[in-house]
Protein backbone atom coordinates (compact mmCIF):
# COMPACT_ATOMS: atom_id res chain seq x y z
CA UNK A 1 0.00 0.00 0.00
CA UNK A 2 1.73 3.53 -0.76
CA UNK A 3 2.00 5.92 2.14
CA UNK A 4 -0.74 8.75 2.14
CA UNK A 5 0.76 11.70 0.96
CA UNK A 6 3.59 10.17 -1.37
CA UNK A 7 3.37 11.87 -4.92
CA UNK A 8 6.70 10.18 -6.16
CA UNK A 9 4.86 6.59 -6.86
CA UNK A 10 1.94 7.92 -8.07
CA UNK A 11 3.83 9.86 -10.65
CA UNK A 12 6.31 6.58 -11.32
CA UNK A 13 3.23 4.46 -12.08
CA UNK A 14 1.86 7.15 -14.39
CA UNK A 15 4.38 7.71 -16.62
CA UNK A 16 4.06 4.39 -17.97
CA UNK A 17 0.54 5.24 -18.62
CA UNK A 18 0.97 8.39 -21.35
CA UNK A 19 0.23 6.79 -24.13
CA UNK A 20 -2.70 4.15 -23.10
CA UNK A 21 -5.76 5.74 -22.32
CA UNK A 22 -7.46 4.15 -19.19
CA UNK A 23 -10.49 3.47 -21.87
CA UNK A 24 -8.04 -0.06 -22.57
CA UNK A 25 -8.44 -0.79 -18.78
CA UNK A 26 -12.27 0.04 -18.19
CA UNK A 27 -14.36 -3.08 -17.99
CA UNK A 28 -12.13 -5.47 -18.61
CA UNK A 29 -11.81 -8.82 -17.83
CA UNK A 30 -8.65 -9.77 -15.85
CA UNK A 31 -5.53 -11.01 -17.63
CA UNK A 32 -3.42 -13.50 -16.52
CA UNK A 33 0.00 -13.06 -17.00
CA UNK A 34 2.56 -14.69 -18.99
CA UNK A 35 3.21 -18.26 -17.03
CA UNK A 36 7.07 -17.64 -18.02
CA UNK A 37 8.56 -14.44 -16.00
CA UNK A 38 10.85 -12.42 -17.99
CA UNK A 39 13.88 -11.58 -16.67
CA UNK A 40 16.13 -8.78 -15.83
CA UNK A 41 18.62 -9.49 -18.83
CA UNK A 42 15.54 -9.66 -21.18
CA UNK A 43 14.01 -6.90 -20.18
CA UNK A 44 17.24 -4.80 -21.07
CA UNK A 45 17.61 -6.94 -24.20
CA UNK A 46 14.45 -5.55 -25.08
CA UNK A 47 14.89 -1.87 -24.27
CA UNK A 48 18.02 -2.03 -26.68
CA UNK A 49 16.27 -3.22 -29.26
CA UNK A 50 13.57 -0.71 -28.92
CA UNK A 51 15.77 1.89 -28.83
CA UNK A 52 17.46 0.96 -31.70
CA UNK A 53 13.86 0.99 -33.84
CA UNK A 54 12.86 4.34 -33.14
CA UNK A 55 16.18 5.89 -33.23
CA UNK A 56 16.14 4.73 -36.14
CA UNK A 57 12.57 6.36 -37.61
CA UNK A 58 13.39 9.39 -35.99
CA UNK A 59 16.62 9.35 -38.42
CA UNK A 60 14.52 8.73 -41.42
CA UNK A 61 12.27 11.48 -40.47
CA UNK A 62 15.02 13.67 -39.86
CA UNK A 63 17.61 12.41 -42.82
CA UNK A 64 14.64 14.62 -45.05
CA UNK A 65 16.24 17.93 -43.12
CA UNK A 66 19.84 17.41 -44.02
CA UNK A 67 19.03 16.82 -47.65
CA UNK A 68 16.44 19.47 -48.03
CA UNK A 69 18.50 21.83 -50.39
CA UNK A 70 19.31 18.89 -52.74
CA UNK A 71 15.09 18.12 -52.79
CA UNK A 72 14.83 21.18 -53.36
CA UNK A 73 16.83 21.73 -56.31
CA UNK A 74 15.95 17.95 -57.72
CA UNK A 75 12.08 18.75 -57.73
CA UNK A 76 12.64 22.95 -58.18
CA UNK A 77 10.83 23.78 -55.11
CA UNK A 78 10.27 26.70 -53.32
CA UNK A 79 10.23 27.25 -49.40
CA UNK A 80 6.21 26.57 -48.26
CA UNK A 81 6.30 22.83 -50.64
CA UNK A 82 9.64 22.49 -48.46
CA UNK A 83 7.82 22.53 -45.55
CA UNK A 84 4.88 21.04 -46.41
CA UNK A 85 7.11 18.24 -47.36
CA UNK A 86 8.10 17.99 -43.98
CA UNK A 87 4.63 18.89 -42.65
CA UNK A 88 3.52 15.51 -44.44
CA UNK A 89 5.54 12.92 -42.02
CA UNK A 90 5.16 15.00 -38.26
CA UNK A 91 1.02 15.09 -38.95
CA UNK A 92 0.41 11.78 -39.99
CA UNK A 93 1.91 10.46 -36.92
CA UNK A 94 -0.46 11.71 -33.77
CA UNK A 95 -3.70 10.86 -36.25
CA UNK A 96 -2.78 7.18 -35.77
CA UNK A 97 -1.65 6.52 -32.00
CA UNK A 98 -5.22 6.32 -30.83
CA UNK A 99 -5.79 3.50 -32.95
CA UNK A 100 -2.51 1.69 -32.09
CA UNK A 101 -2.95 2.53 -28.41
CA UNK A 102 -6.33 0.69 -28.71
CA UNK A 103 -5.00 -2.23 -30.41
CA UNK A 104 -1.65 -2.47 -28.45
CA UNK A 105 -4.01 -3.37 -25.37
CA UNK A 106 -5.81 -5.62 -26.79
CA UNK A 107 -3.44 -7.73 -29.29
CA UNK A 108 0.05 -8.63 -29.60
CA UNK A 109 2.19 -5.95 -29.03
CA UNK A 110 5.16 -7.41 -30.67
CA UNK A 111 3.22 -8.22 -34.11
CA UNK A 112 2.11 -4.44 -34.08
CA UNK A 113 5.50 -3.17 -34.01
CA UNK A 114 6.94 -5.36 -36.43
CA UNK A 115 3.87 -4.28 -38.42
CA UNK A 116 4.78 -0.75 -38.12
CA UNK A 117 8.49 -1.53 -39.19
CA UNK A 118 6.89 -2.63 -42.39
CA UNK A 119 5.28 -0.08 -42.84
CA UNK A 120 7.55 2.66 -42.69
CA UNK A 121 10.19 -0.02 -44.76
CA UNK A 122 7.82 -0.14 -47.84
CA UNK A 123 6.82 3.64 -47.86
CA UNK A 124 10.02 4.92 -47.43
CA UNK A 125 12.00 2.70 -50.14
CA UNK A 126 9.22 3.61 -52.49
CA UNK A 127 9.52 7.24 -51.99
CA UNK A 128 12.84 6.88 -53.09
CA UNK A 129 12.29 6.13 -56.70
CA UNK A 130 10.23 8.55 -57.51
CA UNK A 131 10.72 11.61 -60.03
CA UNK A 132 9.97 15.28 -59.90
CA UNK A 133 6.73 14.91 -61.99
CA UNK A 134 5.03 12.79 -59.10
CA UNK A 135 6.28 15.04 -55.92
CA UNK A 136 2.94 14.52 -54.85
CA UNK A 137 2.80 10.87 -54.74
CA UNK A 138 6.43 11.47 -52.47
CA UNK A 139 4.05 13.73 -50.30
CA UNK A 140 1.74 10.89 -49.69
CA UNK A 141 3.96 8.42 -48.87
CA UNK A 142 6.02 9.80 -46.56
CA UNK A 143 2.28 11.00 -44.92
CA UNK A 144 2.32 7.38 -45.22
CA UNK A 145 5.62 6.65 -43.71
CA UNK A 146 4.00 7.84 -40.49
CA UNK A 147 1.59 5.55 -39.89
CA UNK A 148 4.51 3.15 -38.68
CA UNK A 149 6.43 5.56 -36.87
CA UNK A 150 2.95 5.92 -34.79
CA UNK A 151 2.86 2.37 -34.24
CA UNK A 152 6.67 2.36 -33.29
CA UNK A 153 6.27 5.19 -30.92
CA UNK A 154 2.84 4.07 -29.11
CA UNK A 155 4.32 0.30 -28.78
CA UNK A 156 7.69 0.87 -27.67
CA UNK A 157 5.86 2.86 -24.61
CA UNK A 158 3.56 0.02 -23.88
CA UNK A 159 5.90 -2.51 -23.82
CA UNK A 160 8.73 -0.44 -21.75
CA UNK A 161 5.97 0.40 -19.21
CA UNK A 162 5.39 -3.57 -18.81
CA UNK A 163 9.28 -4.35 -17.91
CA UNK A 164 9.61 -1.94 -16.26
CA UNK A 165 8.13 0.16 -12.83
CA UNK A 166 8.80 2.33 -10.47
CA UNK A 167 12.05 4.81 -10.60
CA UNK A 168 13.92 2.31 -12.49
CA UNK A 169 10.83 3.39 -15.06
CA UNK A 170 11.37 6.67 -15.07
CA UNK A 171 15.41 6.10 -15.56
CA UNK A 172 14.58 4.03 -18.60
CA UNK A 173 11.63 6.38 -19.95
CA UNK A 174 14.71 9.05 -19.91
CA UNK A 175 17.60 6.76 -22.08
CA UNK A 176 14.78 5.84 -24.18
CA UNK A 177 13.83 9.60 -24.74
CA UNK A 178 17.52 10.99 -24.93
CA UNK A 179 18.37 8.09 -27.49
CA UNK A 180 15.49 8.48 -29.90
CA UNK A 181 16.13 12.36 -29.97
CA UNK A 182 19.94 11.63 -30.45
CA UNK A 183 18.07 10.06 -33.82
CA UNK A 184 17.30 13.42 -35.05
CA UNK A 185 20.87 14.25 -34.97
CA UNK A 186 21.78 11.28 -36.69
CA UNK A 187 19.63 11.61 -39.66
CA UNK A 188 20.75 14.72 -40.03
CA UNK A 189 24.63 13.55 -40.73
CA UNK A 190 23.53 10.23 -42.41
CA UNK A 191 21.71 12.11 -45.05
CA UNK A 192 24.32 14.82 -45.64
CA UNK A 193 26.91 11.58 -45.89
CA UNK A 194 24.58 9.33 -48.06
CA UNK A 195 24.26 12.27 -50.49
CA UNK A 196 27.57 13.08 -50.53
CA UNK A 197 28.86 9.46 -51.63
CA UNK A 198 26.32 8.43 -53.85
CA UNK A 199 25.76 11.90 -55.47
CA UNK A 200 22.38 10.77 -54.83
CA UNK A 201 19.76 12.28 -51.99
CA UNK A 202 17.19 9.32 -52.72
CA UNK A 203 20.32 6.98 -51.50
CA UNK A 204 18.90 8.48 -48.30
CA UNK A 205 15.65 7.00 -47.63
CA UNK A 206 17.28 4.02 -48.96
CA UNK A 207 19.66 3.10 -46.18
CA UNK A 208 16.92 3.09 -43.21
CA UNK A 209 15.00 0.43 -44.96
CA UNK A 210 17.62 -1.77 -45.16
CA UNK A 211 18.71 -1.04 -41.47
CA UNK A 212 14.90 -1.58 -40.89
CA UNK A 213 15.31 -5.17 -42.28
CA UNK A 214 17.65 -6.08 -39.64
CA UNK A 215 15.61 -4.39 -36.61
CA UNK A 216 12.39 -6.31 -37.44
CA UNK A 217 14.68 -9.72 -37.54
CA UNK A 218 15.62 -8.40 -33.98
CA UNK A 219 12.12 -7.25 -32.66
CA UNK A 220 11.14 -11.12 -33.39
CA UNK A 221 13.89 -13.11 -31.97
CA UNK A 222 14.47 -10.91 -28.80
CA UNK A 223 11.80 -8.93 -27.80
CA UNK A 224 9.12 -11.21 -25.25
CA UNK A 225 5.39 -11.22 -25.74
CA UNK A 226 4.30 -8.76 -23.32
CA UNK A 227 1.71 -8.95 -20.61
CA UNK A 228 -0.47 -6.14 -21.25
CA UNK A 229 -3.29 -4.20 -19.10
CA UNK A 230 -3.23 -6.27 -16.30
CA UNK A 231 0.23 -5.08 -15.52
CA UNK A 232 -1.39 -1.93 -14.31
CA UNK A 233 -3.78 -3.71 -12.06
CA UNK A 234 -2.38 -6.77 -10.57
CA UNK A 235 -4.78 -8.85 -12.27
CA UNK A 236 -7.47 -7.25 -10.98
CA UNK A 237 -10.81 -6.24 -13.00
CA UNK A 238 -10.71 -2.48 -13.27
CA UNK A 239 -14.17 -0.36 -12.16
CA UNK A 240 -15.29 2.52 -14.27
CA UNK A 241 -14.82 5.51 -12.44
CA UNK A 242 -15.78 8.43 -14.77
CA UNK A 243 -16.84 8.38 -18.20
CA UNK A 244 -14.96 9.81 -21.35
CA UNK A 245 -17.14 13.01 -21.54
CA UNK A 246 -16.21 13.32 -17.97
CA UNK A 247 -12.77 13.62 -18.33
CA UNK A 248 -12.60 15.53 -21.04
CA UNK A 249 -14.59 17.94 -18.76
CA UNK A 250 -12.84 17.42 -16.31
CA UNK A 251 -9.35 18.52 -18.06
CA UNK A 252 -10.97 22.07 -20.07
CA UNK A 253 -12.03 22.84 -16.73
CA UNK A 254 -8.29 22.31 -15.38
CA UNK A 255 -6.24 25.70 -16.24
CA UNK A 256 -3.08 24.83 -15.31
CA UNK A 257 -3.87 21.61 -17.84
CA UNK A 258 -5.11 24.01 -20.95
CA UNK A 259 -2.14 26.38 -20.17
CA UNK A 260 0.58 24.54 -20.10
CA UNK A 261 -0.65 22.15 -23.20
CA UNK A 262 -0.95 25.51 -24.91
CA UNK A 263 2.55 26.54 -23.66
CA UNK A 264 4.34 23.65 -24.66
CA UNK A 265 2.24 23.83 -28.61
CA UNK A 266 4.15 27.05 -28.97
CA UNK A 267 7.25 25.53 -27.63
CA UNK A 268 7.22 23.00 -30.20
CA UNK A 269 5.97 24.71 -32.64
CA UNK A 270 9.23 27.40 -32.46
CA UNK A 271 11.76 24.16 -31.86
CA UNK A 272 10.40 22.34 -34.58
CA UNK A 273 10.28 24.98 -37.16
CA UNK A 274 14.03 26.19 -36.83
CA UNK A 275 15.19 22.20 -36.63
CA UNK A 276 13.95 21.89 -39.99
CA UNK A 277 15.18 24.90 -41.45
CA UNK A 278 18.75 25.49 -39.37
CA UNK A 279 21.09 23.32 -42.14
CA UNK A 280 19.03 25.24 -45.17
CA UNK A 281 19.26 28.34 -43.06
CA UNK A 282 23.08 27.83 -41.98
CA UNK A 283 23.67 27.04 -45.61
CA UNK A 284 22.41 29.68 -47.60
CA UNK A 285 24.65 32.01 -44.71
CA UNK A 286 27.70 30.60 -45.95
CA UNK A 287 26.46 31.44 -49.53
CA UNK A 288 25.69 35.41 -48.13
CA UNK A 289 29.10 35.52 -46.77
CA UNK A 290 30.83 34.14 -49.95
CA UNK A 291 32.48 30.90 -48.37
CA UNK A 292 30.46 28.70 -50.34
CA UNK A 293 28.77 28.87 -53.55
CA UNK A 294 24.91 28.78 -54.39
CA UNK A 295 23.67 24.97 -54.83
CA UNK A 296 22.91 24.88 -58.52
CA UNK A 297 24.03 21.44 -59.28
CA UNK A 298 23.42 17.93 -56.79
CA UNK A 299 24.13 16.96 -54.79
CA UNK A 300 24.31 19.92 -52.89
CA UNK A 301 27.18 20.89 -49.90
CA UNK A 302 26.25 19.17 -46.67
CA UNK A 303 28.39 20.79 -44.56
CA UNK A 304 25.78 22.02 -42.09
CA UNK A 305 23.96 18.75 -41.90
CA UNK A 306 27.07 17.24 -40.35
CA UNK A 307 28.01 19.45 -38.00
CA UNK A 308 24.03 20.59 -36.78
CA UNK A 309 23.92 16.98 -36.63
CA UNK A 310 26.40 16.22 -34.14
CA UNK A 311 25.36 19.59 -31.90
CA UNK A 312 22.23 17.93 -32.13
CA UNK A 313 23.17 14.84 -30.34
CA UNK A 314 25.59 16.02 -27.73
CA UNK A 315 22.50 18.73 -26.75
CA UNK A 316 19.76 15.87 -27.00
CA UNK A 317 21.80 13.94 -23.71
CA UNK A 318 23.00 17.33 -21.87
CA UNK A 319 19.87 19.14 -22.34
CA UNK A 320 17.76 15.76 -21.22
CA UNK A 321 20.48 15.64 -18.18
CA UNK A 322 20.14 19.18 -17.15
CA UNK A 323 16.06 18.90 -16.83
CA UNK A 324 15.49 15.53 -15.71
CA UNK A 325 18.77 16.84 -12.84
CA UNK A 326 16.49 20.15 -12.06
CA UNK A 327 13.28 18.35 -11.73
CA UNK A 328 14.33 16.21 -8.85
CA UNK A 329 16.63 19.01 -7.12
CA UNK A 330 14.05 21.38 -7.03
CA UNK A 331 10.87 19.68 -7.24
CA UNK A 332 10.21 21.07 -3.82
CA UNK A 333 11.69 24.52 -3.72
CA UNK A 334 10.56 25.57 -6.94
CA UNK A 335 7.99 24.96 -9.40
CA UNK A 336 8.40 22.84 -12.22
CA UNK A 337 6.29 25.64 -14.54
CA UNK A 338 9.40 28.16 -13.24
CA UNK A 339 12.04 26.10 -14.61
CA UNK A 340 10.16 25.73 -17.74
CA UNK A 341 10.22 29.52 -18.23
CA UNK A 342 13.23 30.05 -17.60
CA UNK A 343 14.24 27.19 -20.24
CA UNK A 344 12.42 29.34 -22.55
CA UNK A 345 13.65 32.50 -21.91
CA UNK A 346 17.01 31.04 -22.32
CA UNK A 347 15.58 29.29 -25.87
CA UNK A 348 14.57 32.67 -26.77
CA UNK A 349 17.57 34.60 -26.28
CA UNK A 350 19.80 31.61 -28.14
CA UNK A 351 16.98 31.52 -30.96
CA UNK A 352 17.72 35.84 -31.56
CA UNK A 353 21.34 35.14 -31.32
CA UNK A 354 21.27 32.50 -33.79
CA UNK A 355 19.44 34.51 -36.50
CA UNK A 356 21.30 38.00 -36.65
CA UNK A 357 24.64 36.21 -35.58
CA UNK A 358 24.83 33.80 -39.05
CA UNK A 359 25.50 36.49 -41.33
CA UNK A 360 28.50 37.80 -38.88
CA UNK A 361 30.12 34.05 -37.71
CA UNK A 362 29.46 30.52 -38.35
CA UNK A 363 31.34 29.38 -35.30
CA UNK A 364 29.18 31.55 -33.18
CA UNK A 365 25.60 30.77 -34.55
CA UNK A 366 26.70 27.10 -33.93
CA UNK A 367 27.32 27.84 -30.11
CA UNK A 368 23.83 29.31 -29.86
CA UNK A 369 22.32 26.84 -31.36
CA UNK A 370 23.73 23.91 -29.21
CA UNK A 371 23.10 26.49 -26.58
CA UNK A 372 19.23 26.58 -27.75
CA UNK A 373 18.98 22.70 -28.05
CA UNK A 374 20.08 22.47 -24.52
CA UNK A 375 17.74 24.75 -23.09
CA UNK A 376 14.55 22.98 -25.23
CA UNK A 377 15.43 19.63 -24.29
CA UNK A 378 15.45 20.71 -20.73
CA UNK A 379 12.35 21.72 -21.06
CA UNK A 380 11.11 18.88 -22.27
CA UNK A 381 12.20 17.23 -19.92
CA UNK A 382 10.98 19.22 -16.98
CA UNK A 383 7.42 19.79 -19.01
CA UNK A 384 6.41 15.73 -19.05
CA UNK A 385 6.31 15.99 -14.62
CA UNK A 386 3.42 19.16 -14.86
CA UNK A 387 0.73 17.05 -15.90
CA UNK A 388 1.76 14.25 -13.74
CA UNK A 389 0.76 15.82 -10.72
CA UNK A 390 -1.66 18.75 -11.82
CA UNK A 391 -4.12 15.97 -13.14
CA UNK A 392 -5.66 13.15 -10.83
CA UNK A 393 -3.80 9.89 -11.48
CA UNK A 394 -6.90 7.83 -13.53
CA UNK A 395 -6.96 11.00 -16.25
CA UNK A 396 -3.30 11.43 -16.52
CA UNK A 397 -3.36 8.82 -19.50
CA UNK A 398 -6.02 11.35 -21.56
CA UNK A 399 -4.43 14.00 -20.23
CA UNK A 400 -1.18 12.87 -21.92
CA UNK A 401 -2.66 11.75 -25.33
CA UNK A 402 -4.32 15.38 -25.76
CA UNK A 403 -1.25 17.42 -24.83
CA UNK A 404 0.68 15.11 -27.52
CA UNK A 405 -1.42 15.09 -30.69
CA UNK A 406 -1.76 19.37 -29.75
CA UNK A 407 1.72 19.74 -29.58
CA UNK A 408 2.37 17.12 -33.07
CA UNK A 409 -0.67 18.96 -34.92
CA UNK A 410 -0.45 22.43 -33.27
CA UNK A 411 3.12 22.55 -33.18
CA UNK A 412 5.55 20.35 -34.87
CA UNK A 413 3.94 19.60 -38.12
CA UNK A 414 2.90 22.96 -38.95
CA UNK A 415 5.60 24.95 -37.92
CA UNK A 416 8.32 23.93 -40.68
CA UNK A 417 5.83 25.11 -43.34
CA UNK A 418 4.63 28.41 -41.71
CA UNK A 419 7.97 29.53 -42.10
CA UNK A 420 8.27 28.40 -45.64
CA UNK A 421 5.29 30.08 -46.38
CA UNK A 422 6.50 33.25 -45.28
CA UNK A 423 9.65 32.88 -46.71
CA UNK A 424 8.24 33.06 -49.81
CA UNK A 425 6.28 35.70 -49.39
CA UNK A 426 9.19 37.91 -48.49
CA UNK A 427 11.43 36.41 -50.90
CA UNK A 428 8.88 37.23 -54.19
CA UNK A 429 9.07 40.98 -53.08
CA UNK A 430 12.36 41.50 -54.32
CA UNK A 431 14.12 40.34 -57.25
CA UNK A 432 15.84 36.86 -57.27
CA UNK A 433 19.19 36.69 -54.84
CA UNK A 434 20.99 34.44 -53.05
CA UNK A 435 21.47 37.63 -50.47
CA UNK A 436 17.50 37.84 -51.02
CA UNK A 437 16.99 34.16 -50.23
CA UNK A 438 19.11 34.10 -47.23
CA UNK A 439 17.29 37.36 -46.02
CA UNK A 440 13.63 36.41 -46.70
CA UNK A 441 14.19 32.88 -44.42
CA UNK A 442 16.02 34.61 -42.11
CA UNK A 443 13.03 37.09 -41.35
CA UNK A 444 10.31 34.53 -41.58
CA UNK A 445 12.54 32.20 -38.69
CA UNK A 446 11.99 35.21 -36.19
CA UNK A 447 8.47 34.12 -35.92
CA UNK A 448 10.02 30.86 -33.70
CA UNK A 449 11.40 32.84 -31.11
CA UNK A 450 8.50 35.17 -30.75
CA UNK A 451 5.99 32.66 -30.49
CA UNK A 452 8.44 31.05 -28.53
CA UNK A 453 7.90 34.48 -26.18
CA UNK A 454 4.39 33.59 -26.28
CA UNK A 455 5.05 30.24 -24.46
CA UNK A 456 6.86 31.72 -21.80
CA UNK A 457 3.89 34.21 -21.09
CA UNK A 458 1.63 30.99 -20.73
CA UNK A 459 3.69 29.13 -17.96
CA UNK A 460 3.94 32.66 -16.11
CA UNK A 461 -0.14 32.47 -16.23
CA UNK A 462 0.02 28.99 -15.47
CA UNK A 463 2.35 29.37 -12.28
CA UNK A 464 -1.02 31.32 -11.27
CA UNK A 465 -3.21 28.43 -11.04
CA UNK A 466 -0.90 25.50 -10.63
CA UNK A 467 -0.73 25.57 -6.53
CA UNK A 468 -4.27 25.19 -6.18
CA UNK A 469 -4.54 22.37 -9.09
CA UNK A 470 -1.51 20.85 -7.15
CA UNK A 471 -3.18 20.24 -3.99
CA UNK A 472 -6.20 19.30 -5.13
CA UNK A 473 -4.41 16.43 -6.98
CA UNK A 474 -2.93 15.62 -3.41
CA UNK A 475 -6.46 15.85 -1.75
CA UNK A 476 -7.42 13.43 -4.52
CA UNK A 477 -4.80 10.98 -3.68
CA UNK A 478 -4.78 10.81 0.11
CA UNK A 479 -8.89 10.19 -0.06
CA UNK A 480 -8.08 7.33 -2.13
CA UNK A 481 -4.28 5.86 -1.30
CA UNK A 482 -6.32 3.50 1.21
CA UNK A 483 -8.69 1.77 -1.27
CA UNK A 484 -8.03 -1.25 -3.66
CA UNK A 485 -7.56 -0.29 -6.77
CA UNK A 486 -4.57 -0.19 -9.52
CA UNK A 487 -3.49 3.27 -8.84
CA UNK A 488 -2.86 2.85 -4.87
CA UNK A 489 -0.79 0.16 -4.90
CA UNK A 490 2.54 0.10 -6.32
CA UNK A 491 3.25 -2.83 -8.16
CA UNK A 492 7.27 -4.36 -8.13
CA UNK A 493 9.37 -4.61 -11.01
CA UNK A 494 7.62 -6.31 -13.74
CA UNK A 495 10.68 -7.20 -15.05
CA UNK A 496 10.61 -9.74 -11.96
CA UNK A 497 7.29 -11.16 -11.59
Amino acid sequence: MMPKGSMTSVQDIQRSEWSNYESSLINQAPVTPDKEAISPRQAYIALAVLCLVKMMSTMDMFIISGVLPSIQTSFDLNDMSAGFFQTAVFASTPLWSPLFGYLGGRFNQKYILMGGICIYTVTTICSSFLTKSLFWLLVLLRFMAGIGDSAISTMSIQILSVLFSGGQLTTMFCMFASLTASGCGLGLIVGAGITTLTGDWRWALRIIPILNVVGIILVGFLLPNQVRSASYTNGQEVKKKSTYREDVKYLLKNKSYILSTLAFVAANFSNSAMTVWTSTFMSRARVAQGTQPPCNNLPCDSTDSYIFGAVTILTAFLGGGLGAGSSRQWRDKVPNVVICTAAILGFVLCSFFFIFMASESILVTYIFIGLRGIFIVALHSVAADITLYIVVPTRRALAVAFMFTSTVLGGTSGGSSIIGVVSDAIRNSNPPSDDWSFLSLKYSLLICPCVAVLSGILFIITSFYIVEDKRAVQEWIDENSTQQNPLSEVPGNRARR
